[in-house]
């Protein structure tokens, strides 16, 4: 058994495919067979149960998937930490969509402009994936929500918390108070963000606790499209401070809500386990510097990622 069978075995593992695993290692499918097959001979059984074109873990797979992945990490952890600083001068930063256009890629500006030397890729993912890159090594820092769940190996730090407000159509009933509580949705449709179940949770169960009935109606990906919805009238919703345009759109209002708490917090996430040069170090701390003094650059007036067009006027909202 030998480091490069155990890269080839979490390949696959994670493609979930030979052919998938294969062009991505840059190696034949019948070669990377036959890397597995001396590994199975070697350990005396199956890693993969094959069923036509698709491919499940054994029990021991399982097992052998968990130990590799630590057993690789311990390696990239010890080269990196005996490679000069200037050949290890990068950081692979990851977000999430609702954070990355409103805050990662203004910081990263601001930090590029600050420390010109710094090279930094940014993975935009899901938060399941970006916690499981932070996890296995794969990214060195995320700007992330705060999660509710995280592995063990995994350090967070608060960087920033933000108010969420209620979005609204100018013309529904509540656009016309200026402080609106939680009992006045009472009877709303509300559409909320998958991406963070934490965040949904936190509105379901405040709405719950002051016996509020108010009904989910859909759930979508994006800040962009939960606006869309409800242009169209097909409920009200939340939106971090930050995802506020700094004009608003004229067919949205925005209304705090009042005598509750309702916010996000945002945090830096790493894995505690792995070595970090002095380069990280002071990249973490201006992210710190950056969010402690520039939470209030919002989208531009120029910006038209959020332009949301005006529903035709026969536009209804349906029974």
């Amino acid at each position: 058994m030998d480091l490069v069978q155990l890269r080839h075995f979490l390949k696959i593992v994670e493609c979930r495919s030979f052919t998938r695993a294969a062009a991505m290692s840059n190696l034949s499918q019948p070669a990377l067979s036959q890397q597995i097959a001396r590994l199975e001979k070697e350990l005396g059984q199956p890693l993969f149960v094959r069923k036509g074109r698709q491919i499940q873990l054994t029990a021991l797979g399982q097992q052998l998937s968990h130990k590799a992945e630590r057993i690789l990490a311990l390696v990239d952890d010890i080269e990196s930490q005996f490679k000069p600083l200037d050949e290890d001068n990068q950081l692979r930063l990851g977000t999430v969509p609702s954070v990355g256009p409103y805050l990662v890629t203004r910081m990263l500006q601001w930090l590029l402009h600050e420390q010109p030397a710094m090279r930094v890729t940014l993975q935009e993912q899901s938060l399941d994936h970006v916690l499981r890159d932070v996890e296995r090594g794969r990214l060195d820092l995320a700007v992330i929500p705060q999660p509710a769940e995280f592995g063990s190996a995994l350090q967070t730090e608060m960087l920033l918390e933000e108010e969420i407000k209620l979005v609204l159509p100018v013309n529904h009933r509540l656009a016309k108070k200026r402080l609106v509580t939680l009992p006045d949705l009472n009877g709303e449709a509300l559409i909320l963000l998958n991406e963070h179940p934490l965040q949904a949770q936190q509105i379901t169960s405040l709405l719950m606790d002051q016996q509020v009935q108010a009904r989910v109606v859909t759930t979508v990906d994006q800040f962009l499209t939960l606006q869309h919805l409800v242009v169209l009238r097909q409920g009200i919703s939340f939106l971090p401070e930050m995802a506020i345009p700094q004009q608003p759109k004229a067919n949205l209002c925005y209304r705090s809500i009042t005598g509750t708490q309702l916010a996000r917090v945002l945090v830096l996430c790493w894995n505690r386990e792995r070595f970090h040069h002095e380069p990280w170090r002071r990249i973490v701390e201006a992210l710190h510097h950056y969010a402690q003094f520039k939470t209030n650059a919002e989208v531009p007036a120029d910006d038209t990622s959020t332009d949301i067009p005006s529903p035709s006027p026969s536009a209804k909202r349906p029974s």
